[in-house]
């Protein structure tokens, strides 16, 4: 099975609970990364401070589901 998102694709992460960010924020997809047990992880830039982050699968959704490009 391959990866979800691309390189340069906007989508939503949304942290887990017990993240100490855990509203949605909109980011961009920087790398595909190999999968950690039977999920896949994403290198990710956080739009609004830039900061990277690693993200797994289920913790993003793309913009158009949320109604945005």
């Amino acid at each position: 099975m391959s990866h979800k998102f691309s390189i340069g694709q906007a989508v939503v992460f949304s942290p887990g609970a017990r993240e100490i960010l855990n509203i949605a924020t909109r980011s961009k997809i920087t790398r595909l990364m190999p999968k950690e047990g039977a999920e896949h992880q994403y290198d990710i830039q956080v739009e609004s401070d830039g900061l990277q982050r690693r993200a797994r699968e289920y913790q993003l959704q793309p913009m158009t589901a949320f109604g945005r490009q």
